[in-house]
Parts: structure tokens; sequence; C-alpha cells
């Protein structure tokens, strides 16, 4: 786990909870290493377990340093060599970090204007780069994907032939390969036999791991291919979805709630709600507020940066690309770790595993150490002809084969692998196969709902109105006043948007840039639209989905209200939130009817039970004011500041549209 921790006082930061190893740790002193007060320690958090062994080996230091015992220190040369390695490894690991501070440090596009930096990418704000723009920084920079540690195949090979028992396997068919020839005389081609049949034996359990891997690899691949893969980007003056692969500096970028940031980026605009979940880098549990403007020296500080490995939780911005691939902060810690040789701990079943292996290993190596010796004390010499060298080598190397268990890793595999097939069928990936040992403990598997085990893709499957409720495939079919109502909220209370690329394709067949409870209801508005009959109208306020207030508003005009006043105020939330602020609701038919006791209790029971069917459930609700004269926002449709704190205290006397189910 990597997480680079900062501390905002100028004073001795509180040492944090759990194993961290950081520049006090290190043996390069403040001189060597001047860092600004106002700078965040770099850190990096390491296993309970590597902290352990690094205090052991310290202890150990000290032991070996002192007087006393520098006798003994000389007969433990191994294991000073051994500790000499770990401070070697230390020593590069504080270098390394030292190296990547220098870097943040030297970092000026979080202290540049706005303006300053697109003249520093050489970025139109408006354009955006053009096509040989693009190719000449990826040929320079490369493609925009973090370094993975090399899979070393030939190793894996090595591991496949010579790994677990198969060391043993190889040593029975050098001894039979011997027994055959030049110690056997005459020549037995029993041992010939018996050597091939082993050596097709390693064979077959190689093929059998790399198998296994192949298949555990494919599991990985079809998760990782669920991740949604495309970034907004604005290049040649026009919004389009590229991969974040194929991102270069200079590149600005539009991310929206519910975004990965694809990459280290600038923000040059920010809503203001904008939170950037940060915990991937700096371990922070809560989501920092972003904004455009300078706020910290520190490059990891500073509001104004997204780094690569974060998220968008709420909110919109858009941010010009200033690093890439292992020029991120990202990249350059995913480097750092890679070089810390640190072993995957081993899951209880492996631990079981390997006591069961050594164990019969220790024993067979007993048993056939024991008849050789046997043989070669009692037997050679009190019956010469009863049995020749090779013999005795080849029963002696036949007991260490009998007791070695080479078959164990195949049968536990497809023991394993048979549960998983069987977690397949009720719809359960399993990524490894190790953790399957464990889900026999397992009472409840707790996820989130939507883009951790999901494509992030929603659909509206039923509505609500006062009288009525309906799949929404009979609600296409709707041309009354209520669906115009519903559909004017679906698709103005929205903060999606559709591919403008694709502008020549149907509106049904065009990508939805946004998250997934906008994008399912901009969807259900372009089904909609072809039916419902809706006045252009112009947006003059829009407050995103915040997770304090649960809820998101539109403060729209219309050339064709059906008000004489205008404008008016769309809001969709959590039912549970909106439903005290209601007072009307709207039957199929459009009429108004009073919002009493009995109404919400028909609400609140619709919500549950759609709930526990698998819905998420929202509210659409409008407010239309009965005059000019009452109408607070006549007057300031040109102050978004007025509007904000108008339509922020006007959330009261809603009429609600329809309850929608996804």
């Amino acid at each position: 786990m990597v997480t680079l921790s900062t501390h905002y006082s100028k004073q001795q930061p509180p040492i944090p909870d759990g194993p961290v190893l950081n520049f006090r740790d290190a043996r390069i002193s403040r001189n060597t290493l001047p860092l600004a007060a106002e700078f965040r320690t770099l850190s990096i958090q390491i296993s309970e377990n590597e902290n352990r062994r690094s205090q052991r080996l310290r202890g150990l230091q000290g032991f070996l340093r002192s007087p006393r015992w520098q006798e003994l220190l000389g007969e433990l040369v191994p294991m000073g060599s051994a500790h000499r390695q770990q401070e070697k490894h230390e020593q590069q690991r504080n270098m390394a970090m030292a190296k990547i501070a220098q870097q943040l440090r030297d970092y000026q596009f979080h202290r540049d204007t706005v303006n300053e930096v697109f003249t520093r990418m050489g970025t139109s704000p408006v354009r955006g780069l053009e096509p040989e723009a693009i190719e000449r920084r990826r040929s320079q920079n490369g493609r925009n994907v973090v370094g993975v540690q090399s899979r070393m195949y030939l190793l894996r090979i090595f591991s496949w032939f010579f790994g677990g028992f198969n060391r043993f396997l190889w040593l029975s068919v050098i001894v039979f390969w011997l027994c055959w020839k030049p110690i056997g005389n005459p020549p037995q081609t029993g041992n010939l036999a018996l050597g091939i049949v082993i050596i097709v034996i390693i064979f077959m359990q190689a093929l059998f791991s790399a198998w296994q891997e192949w298949i555990t690899s494919r599991a990985l691949n079809s998760i990782t291919s669920m991740v949604p893969e495309a970034t907004v980007v604005l290049r040649e003056g026009r919004q389009m979805a590229v991969a974040p692969a194929d991102l270069v500096p200079g590149d600005i970028v539009v991310l929206r709630a519910g975004d990965c940031v694809p990459a280290d980026v600038r923000l040059v605009e920010a809503s203001p709600d904008l939170m950037l979940d940060r915990s991937v880098l700096t371990g922070a549990p809560d989501p920092t507020i972003g904004t455009v403007e300078f706020t910290n020296a520190n490059y990891l500080e500073t509001r104004n940066m997204a780094m690569m490995g974060g998220a968008v939780t709420q909110g919109v911005c858009t941010g010009i690309v200033v690093a890439t691939g292992d020029r991120t902060v990202f990249g350059r810690l995913s480097r750092l770790t890679q070089r810390q040789h640190i072993k995957p701990k081993s899951t209880i079943l492996q631990l079981e595993v390997r006591r069961l292996v050594n164990g019969l290993t220790t024993l067979s190596l007993v048993v056939a150490a024991f008849f050789i010796i046997l043989w070669a004390v009692w037997l050679r010499t009190s019956y010469p002809g009863f049995m020749s060298v090779s013999d005795a080598l080849a029963n002696g190397v036949g007991v260490l084969v009998t007791f070695v268990p080479g078959s164990l890793p195949i049968s536990l595999t497809l023991a394993l692998t048979a549960i998983a097939k069987r977690m397949q069928r009720h719809n359960v990936l399993i990524k490894n196969l190790t953790t399957v040992e464990t889900l026999g403990s397992v009472n409840a598997i707790c996820c989130e709902k939507t883009g951790t085990l999901t494509q992030r893709k929603m659909a509206v499957t039923r509505v609500a109105f006062a009288d009525i409720e309906m799949h929404a495939a009979q609600l296409h079919r709707e041309t009354g006043i209520a669906a115009r109502r519903l559909y004017e909220t679906a698709a103005w209370c929205n903060g999606a948007t559709l591919n403008p690329d694709a502008a020549d394709l149907p509106e049904s067949e065009r990508e939805v840039f946004g998250d997934a409870t906008d994008s399912a209801f901009l969807r259900l508005a372009t089904q909609m639209r072809g039916v419902v009959s809706a006045a252009a109208h112009k947006t003059l306020l829009k407050i995103p989905f915040h997770l304090r207030n649960r809820w998101m508003l539109t403060v729209c005009s219309t050339s064709e209200s059906e008000s004489a006043s205008e404008p008016f105020i769309l809001i969709k939330g959590a039912p549970e939130t909106l439903l005290p602020h209601c007072s009307e609701i709207q039957s199929a038919t459009g009429e108004i009817l009073p919002m009493d006791v009995a109404m919400k209790e028909r609400i609140k029971s619709t919500q549950q039970r759609w709930a526990t069917e698998g819905c998420r459930v929202l509210l659409l609700c409008r407010r239309e004011f009965a005059s000019i004269d009452s109408n607070p926002f006549v007057g300031i449709e040109n102050s978004p500041a007025h509007l904000y704190s108008v339509a922020s205290d006007s959330i009261t006397q809603l009429c609600v549209v329809g309850l929608v189910g996804m």
C-alpha cells in the first residue's frame, strides 16, 4: 500500500497510527535533504510484517555491533550479509523518496495562473490540441500507462518445471539415469523407463501450472474490462471520448462526479461543489475541496491539482493534463514500490500446505537416507549379492518419490476450481483460487452497488404517479401533461450530455457522458422526446448533486410556460430528503392533488418496495409560482449569486412530478 501522508502544521507532526516509514526514519540528515517547513512529509506505509522485520533487523544490528559479541559476529557472516543487503535496500528506498520529493518541489504548475498553464503546455483553451501536436507529444512521453513489473517469463517457466516437488523429481530422474548408465552393469532399461515417466509427470505438472495462471489472468482481465475506459477530452475544438491511455500532456479533460482522474491534471474550471477523493495517494478518508486557485506551495496539498488514481466524488471540473504515465505522482510511487521486493503474504491454506509439504519431504528424505545407509552398512556386507549399487539407489529414490505427494498441487487446484466454477454459476467471479478457502467462514459480503462490481450503467425501469405505477416502456407512449412534466425534469435537471462526436447517430445509440444516475434520466428523456411536446428552455442556474443535500436543482425558463410566471424550479433527489418539502403531487393525467399524510405513506411504501427489489429510487419535483409578483427569481435572471441564494431557500411547497425507480 503506497500512501503520501501530509501535515499542515510547521510543528512536529503527530506520529500516525500504524507503521510508517518516512524521512524521519531515513539516515539522510535534514542538512542533506532540506525541505520547506510547509511541505508535507512524503512517507511510504508498509505492512506490519515488514515493519516488524525491519525492527528485528535493527535490533540485530545493535547486537552485532556490540563489543561483547564481536567474536560471535564473525561466526554470523551469512546473517550479517543479509542484514547489510536489507540496509542497502533501505538506503536505495530513501534515496528514491528524496528524489521524488525534490521533483515535486520543482513542479510549478500549481503556482502558475490558468493562462500561464495554457501557455506552458502549448494548448488552446478553445480548440485543445491538434492531431500533429498529439502525435508529437505521444512520441515524446509515451502512452499514459503506469509501468508494471516485468512478468519475468523465464523465471515463471523455471518455477513451473523446478518449483515445489519437481526439484525432488528431477533429482530422481538424475539418479534413475545414472542407475541405467554408467552405474548399471548391465544397464537396466527399467530405470531408464522410470526416468522418462517422471519427466513426463514433470511436464504435465508444468503445463497444469501454466494453465492455472492463464485461467487466473483471464479472470483478472475480465474484471478489468468492466471498468469504464473513456475520458472526455477537448481536441480540435470539440469534445470527444478517448481511452485514458491515449492522453498526452496538454490535453484538456472534462471530469464529472464518479469519474476517475486519468492523469495529473491542473484544474482550470471547477464547479462550486467540486470534491476530489485523494485517499489512494494521501490516505485521507474524506474528499477534499477542488478549486482553480492556488492554495498551497506543496504540490500535493494545493487544491487546484487532481492526481492520477484519485476520483471526482461530486461536481464538475475541467483541467489540463500536466503529467502522464510514470511521470505522475502515482507512477513515481508505483516504481518506488516495485523496488521494495515485498513478497505477498501467504494465505492460511498456503501456510498449511507448506507445513504438510515440509513434513512429508523431511520424512521422505529421512526414510530414503535410512534405506541407503542400511544397505551400505549391513546389506552390502552381509548379503553381497542381494542388491547391486544401482538397485539400492533406485529403491532409495523410489522411496523418496513415493512419499513426495507430487499430485497434491493438481488435486488442490482442481478442488478449488470446482468450487470456483460452482460459485460462477451464481454470478460470483473468483479472481484468485486461494481466496476460496476463506469463503466458508463468510456470513455476508458487502459491496458498493454501482461502479465497483458493476459497469456503472443504470436504466429507468418504473415510474409512479399519485394514482398509478407503470413500467418505463409504458411511459414512452404517454403524451399528456404529466409525461411532459416528467420529461422536463428528467432532461433539464440533469448533468449528463450526449456525445457531440456522434451527432450523426440516433440519440438512442449515442454515448452518454455523466454519472450513472444522470445518464439513466437522459436515456429516458431521449426515448420520450419523440412523443412529448416540450418547449425550448434556458437554464439559468444548475446546482449539482451534493452528498449533504442529496438533491440536484435547476432553475429554468421557457418561451411557452404553462404558468404565467417564470422562471421555475426543477429538482430531483432522495425521497426522504424532498418529501417533507412537498405539498402537491400530480396524477397520471396531470391533475394536481394535495399531498396528505396517506399519500406520503404510500410514496414511502413504494420506495421501500422498489428498494428491496434492487432499484435506486429518486423523487422528481418542480415548483412554479402563482404570479410574477410572488416569483423571487424575476429580475435576478442574470445574477448567478442571487439565483443560488434564492433557489436554496425556495425548496418548499414542491409538487411531486413522479417517483422513479432505476
